[in-house]
């Protein structure tokens, strides 16, 4: 499994910074990712859009290069210009399956999943279906939020924090756990969250009130003020990082 994430703040603090970079970065991703980036009306939003349309073009060159990575706790650094400018860029076409979720026409075997957040976009790739979420710590109303959403042993957890932080973090390592989840289903939204279980010490999923497990759940990114998660239907040994510059 490859992770690939992006620190956008430069971008995100500075848009004088990104308009001057936005054209010569606009080329190298798809016209369908272009088209749809040009949609949004906020220019954070339409960063975050360019990003990850740049890291799907990074990962699909690698997997069709069937490029390596050290698998290791130390990870690996990429230029995305240098990168890209080198290969050119791939023209991609999507499809959605029933639920909506995305893939690549022309090379179905490439599974792959995108998340944003904060100063942050990121993207999972594995050779089957994969869901990974990213979600900023901003505070939370977590109670209240997890009566409606969380199975019962995710809000014994919340419940038994020692103090508002712990609370706030644990909130947000379940939630991006349950999206990653859905996402690897495919199914999104249409998903019950309070219908499975995140048990966040053996790193599984689990149908609520069963021991059924219906998913494994990494943690390989370590972000400042971020949680993340992955999820696949099979245990991975070997996850490699990559982080890539703008």
């Amino acid at each position: 499994m490859y992770v690939y994430y992006c620190d956008i703040s430069n971008f995100i603090n500075d848009n004088t910074l990104y308009e001057q970079e936005k054209r010569g970065l606009m080329d190298l991703i798809d016209n369908e990712r272009l088209e749809k980036m040009k949609k949004y009306k906020s220019v954070s939003d339409e960063i975050r859009s360019l990003t990850a349309g740049l890291l799907i073009q990074v990962a699909l060159q690698d997997h069709i290069n069937k490029t390596e990575y050290l698998y290791s706790d130390c990870e690996s650094i990429i230029s995305l210009k240098e990168k890209l400018s080198q290969e050119g860029k791939i023209e991609i076409h999507y499809s959605p399956n029933g639920y909506g979720k995305p893939f690549i026409i022309a090379y179905p075997n490439f599974h792959f999943s995108l998340s944003h957040s904060g100063s942050y976009v990121a993207l999972a790739c594995h050779d089957e279906k994969i869901g990974l979420d990213v979600q900023e710590e901003r505070g939370s109303k977590a109670i209240a939020i997890s009566d409606r959403f969380y199975a019962k042993e995710e809000r014994k957890i919340l419940e038994e924090a020692p103090d508002k932080e712990s609370q706030t973090h644990a909130f947000y390592r379940i939630w991006s756990a349950k999206e990653a989840y859905i996402k690897y289903t495919g199914r999104g939204i249409s998903e019950n969250l309070a219908s499975f279980t995140v048990d966040l010490e053996r790193h599984i999923v689990k149908k609520a009130d069963t021991d059924a497990t219906t998913g494994y759940i990494y943690e390989p990114l370590h972000l400042e003020n971020t949680s993340s998660m992955i999820c696949s239907g099979s245990e991975v040994r070997n996850i490699a990082v990559i982080k890539v510059v703008l």
